[in-house]
């Protein structure tokens, strides 16, 4: 198994469900005869011939033109005015579509959802993910979904979630291959069909998993772990690794540590689900980590839960940075600790370089920029989204000049835009000269200079020299490449905020305590970074309980199938280099 850093930024790709989904394009086997295909008419079919022969399109033109065609398919399918995320889809996955009339796009919709007996959404939710639906009569298309509904004993609503979840079976002709692979993870799942298809269509990527990886049930995970049923089928479709886990490093118990520090499960599912190390955790020592740093911090255990899930590398810091930060933030926005700590986990560079008067300052410049009634609405719009607080006003009015320009001046539309994606709306403001600029002082691809300032609007505030300064000081520490350093930024913004110094010398302490390397030290802080808050109050209890090495070893698990059935399931999504499911596992 890797455990070099190396594979680190690829490999954990899984803390947010979506990032598991299959890719959405998937063409099928076999092409349909053109008697088959519905017949796509194009808009403005009859334009002249001058105009459709045009070669020549400025960015204007095609942008407007976008935006004509999308406007006209919102009109046709008011369904999928308000379902982004559905539109857009089906037209992505369906190119032919873009320039087809939208009327005959609906009717072909309409066909579908009545062959199958749902709404048009649901049947374009289908489309979105598997294009091969509009390649054939839409009464041939609900027949095939039905004959699976049947042959897997679900409704059609199961099948079509399987479906949706690996467009691949699309290809296959006979539904019984796809009951026979079902039933064989059913039973090393310990799960009956039912609940197996269910688990599927939440996560894709237990179709792909050879059942000589799986090492525990689901049962397993339930009793060792201490949850319901439903909690293990939960955590399986959230981080499918941890079926990868043998049980004898289950020993964390979600029951036990929320009895006895009084958080939620469903806040310690969220925590495992980032960090999946933790599972080989004993109880008495998570549970007393959060008690004590949630009276250190002056916040309740599950808050302590929130900031290990959401910014660990935020303790990378000293204490009395952090504590300072929370009483600075607790002025400047009259908010209570919690409120406090939030917003330091959102925007961990807020610990530096900023003061009560900054802040009080940026919080009355959003209320002038976005002609809020009073101060109170700024300060509840800079806790409700602190990315427009890390940066200079001048740049916050910039971008509003700039989008409300775009959007006819409309102060509502903009504000909405700030709070929704702080960062592209700030990112209007830069110029692509800027952005080439950055991308050769840091050696770094355009795109990636541009997510990251996307990501963390508060890296505008420094300079690309100051930047690649830290980035070539945490590359030195992890022993990776700038690239991937600049990976683990994007993953947790408080490496990026924290100076290296600070991250060095948490490293150094983290080594002495565990009596391990730094470069083992740097190790745990790039990938199991919320153990750092077990160790400011266990570390003696887990150097001697070698809990340490248990952590790691679940880590390097997730790791190696992360990978491992990621490139089994790109070979799904690619029939024409395989074409049996069976070659999957040869």
């Amino acid at each position: 198994m890797p455990h070099g850093l190396a594979s680190f930024g690829t490999a954990r790709v899984a803390q947010h469900s979506a990032s598991w989904r299959a890719p959405a394009r998937q063409p099928s086997a076999a092409a349909p005869r053109a008697a088959d295909r519905p017949t796509w008419t194009r808009a403005g079919a009859d334009a002249p011939a001058a105009e459709a022969n045009k070669e020549l399109w400025s960015a204007g033109d095609m942008v407007a033109e976008g935006a004509e065609r999308l406007r006209a398919f919102m009109a046709a399918l008011p369904e999928l005015a308000e379902q982004e995320e559905v539109l857009g889809g089906l037209l992505g996955s369906n190119p032919e579509l873009v320039a087809a009339d939208p009327a005959t796009v609906r009717a072909a919709l309409e066909a579908l959802a009545a062959a199958l007996g749902v709404s048009l959404l649901r049947a374009s939710r289908l489309a979105a993910r598997v294009p091969g639906v509009l390649e054939r009569p839409a009464e041939e298309a609900g027949s095939k979904v039905k004959a699976m509904a049947a042959e897997l004993g679900t409704d059609v609503d199961a099948a079509l979630e399987l479906y949706a979840a690996q467009p691949g079976m699309w290809a296959v002709s006979q539904p019984s291959i796809i009951r026979d692979r079902l039933d064989t993870l059913a039973g090393k799942l310990g799960l009956p069909l039912r609940n197996t298809v269910a688990l599927v269509g939440k996560q894709a990527l237990l179709w792909v998993i050879p059942p000589s990886h799986i090492q525990v049930t689901l049962r397993d995970i339930a009793g060792c772990c201490g949850l319901s049923d439903a909690e293990a089928e939960e955590l399986v479709a959230r981080v499918p690794p941890l079926l990868a886990v043998e049980k004898r490093l289950l020993k964390l118990s979600v029951a036990a540590v929320s009895a006895s520090a009084g958080v939620p499960p469903p806040a310690l599912l969220e925590l495992l689900s980032r960090s999946l190390g933790l599972v080989a955790l004993p109880s008495p020592l998570l549970a007393g980590a959060l008690e004590g740093l949630a009276a250190d911090l002056g916040v309740r255990p599950e808050h302590v839960a929130a900031l290990m899930a959401q910014q660990p590398t935020l303790l990378c810091a000293q204490f009395g940075t952090i504590a300072a930060a929370l009483e600075m933030l607790e002025t400047a926005l009259q908010c209570d600790r919690s409120q406090a700590l939030a917003v330091l986990c959102a925007q961990p560079c807020l610990m530096y370089e900023t003061s009560v008067d900054t802040l009080v300052n940026r919080i009355q410049s959003l209320a002038t920029t976005f002609g809020l009634p009073d101060a109170d609405a700024a300060r509840a719009l800079g806790r409700e989204q602190p990315a427009l607080l890390v940066v200079a006003p001048a740049t916050v009015r910039s971008a509003a000049s700039a989008v409300g320009s775009a959007l006819g001046g409309s102060l509502a539309d903009c504000l909405a835009l700030a709070k929704s994606d702080p960062g592209s709306f700030m990112m209007v403001t830069l110029q692509d000269s800027l952005i080439e600029a950055w991308s050769a002082r840091l050696q770094l691809e355009p795109q990636a200079v541009a997510r990251l300032l996307s990501l963390q609007p508060a890296l505008l505030e420094l300079t690309a020299t100051t930047l690649k300064a830290r980035l070539e000081s945490l590359a030195a520490l992890f022993g990776v490449p700038a690239e991937i350093a600049a990976q683990l930024v994007l993953k947790h913004p408080a490496l990026a905020a924290v100076p290296p110094n600070a991250t060095i010398t948490r490293a150094k302490n983290v080594s002495m305590a565990l009596r391990i390397s730094i470069q083992g030290a740097a190790g745990i802080i790039a990938k199991e970074p919320a153990l750092l808050a077990v160790l400011t109050h266990a570390s003696d209890e887990v150097r001697a309980s070698g809990a340490a090495d248990d952590v790691g070893e679940v880590g390097a698990i997730y790791e190696y199938y992360t990978m491992e059935w990621l490139q089994r399931q790109y070979k799904e999504m690619a029939p024409a280099r395989v074409t049996s499911f069976s070659a999957l596992d040869s």
